[in-house]
């Protein structure tokens, strides 16, 4: 497949790299570490998938923020589950700014304040990444277009809930039902 689709050697090399760091404790000193495994973890996913649909490369950067997007959603819904594997893939310079050692239940629960608008910041940044990939969404042809509109339209559900209740991710996964999903496809499909 990688012949197949002309896939650069270094977007599978970043890949593996980072998922070797999930075997081993995660912790992102800042931005640029963090996007750096986001990079091999969800943008060449991305560029792998734009060459099979077939997109052209200059649409790139769009492609990579919305694998960056999805990626830093899944880190901020995923939160309570990655405390578990001792991961932690959000800047700690960030995590200090608002008064944060960690993301445990325990240091949250000490400084609620702190972590609401932390997450906000999170969620701000989410929602700026998925903005600027949907501005490339034009030149995606429209088989792919409604399940890709769907699942973006699906992550934004994800980070709306969170934002409500931001103590949410603590207390179940935050996932759209299976019928909520097949709704928005529906109305993607007949152009609601």
């Amino acid at each position: 497949m990688a012949n197949k689709y002309n896939f650069e050697e270094s977007w599978t090399e970043s890949y593996f790299e980072s998922m070797a760091a999930d075997l081993k404790t995660v912790r992102c000193k800042n931005l640029e570490e963090t996007k750096k495994y986001i990079f091999g973890s969800a943008v060449v996913v991305g560029y792998m998938m734009s060459r099979i649909l077939e997109i052209d490369d200059r649409h790139q950067p769009q492609a990579a923020f919305l694998a960056e997007a999805f990626q830093y959603i899944n880190f901020i819904r995923d939160i309570d589950e990655d405390n578990k594997r001792n991961r932690n893939y959000f800047p700690q310079d960030e995590l200090k700014k608002h008064g944060l050692k960690d993301l445990t239940f325990d240091t949250i629960g000490n400084n609620k304040d702190g972590f609401v608008s932390f997450i906000n910041e999170q969620l701000d940044r989410y929602f700026s990444w998925q903005n600027q990939a949907i501005a490339a969404f034009k030149y995606i042809p429209r088989r792919y277009k409604i399940p890709l509109q769907t699942a973006v339209e699906m992550y934004a559900w994800t980070g709306r809930t969170i934002r409500k209740n931001p103590m949410v991710i603590y207390e179940r996964k935050v996932k759209p039902t299976k019928i909520r999903i097949i709704l928005t496809g529906l109305k993607k499909i007949i152009g609601l």
